[in-house]
């Protein structure tokens, strides 16, 4: 610990260590063999985690990324919901364009770390959330330049 916090400094970096997430990660089977609970610190005692986040994406110990495709959905969600209570007082142009400002731009954020991950996970939320506007079935829309 104390290497990495002597890097940090050279590159004019502070490690706040009691923000400071630790994580195991690898397969089940070699996380079932892992005996150590926690990383003792000179300011804190940090207990590793089976999730972290970092930059707005959920890590989880075998790299699943089910917790961040379940975060995804939970916001996109969010976002439908905010949308559809004055989805009344827009007109479809201005809908889309608030879609595609809200919910698209949170689906696009990082999405390449989903790259390679099982099917079942990648935007199971964020497919149904299209649906339920009931404006993606109308023409795609363009990106606002």
């Amino acid at each position: 610990m104390e290497w990495i916090r002597h890097w940090m400094a050279e590159n004019h970096l502070k490690l706040n260590e009691e923000k400071t997430q630790i994580i195991w990660l690898g397969t089940r089977q070699q996380l079932n063999k892992v005996t150590a609970r926690a990383l003792t610190l000179p300011n804190a005692t940090d207990e590793f985690s089976t999730t972290v986040k970092d930059l707005g994406v959920v890590l989880d110990s075998q790299l699943t990324m089910a917790d961040h495709t379940a975060a995804l959905s939970r916001s996109c969600f969010f976002y439908i919901r905010q949308l559809r209570s004055i989805r009344q007082s827009l007109t479809t142009d201005a809908m889309k364009a608030l879609v595609y400002a809200f919910v698209s731009t949170c689906i696009d954020y990082c999405n390449i770390i989903l790259a390679g991950v099982s099917g079942q996970h990648c935007y199971r939320g964020c497919n149904q959330s299209r649906m339920q506007l009931h404006v993606w079935s109308l023409e795609p829309v363009d990106p606002i330049a």
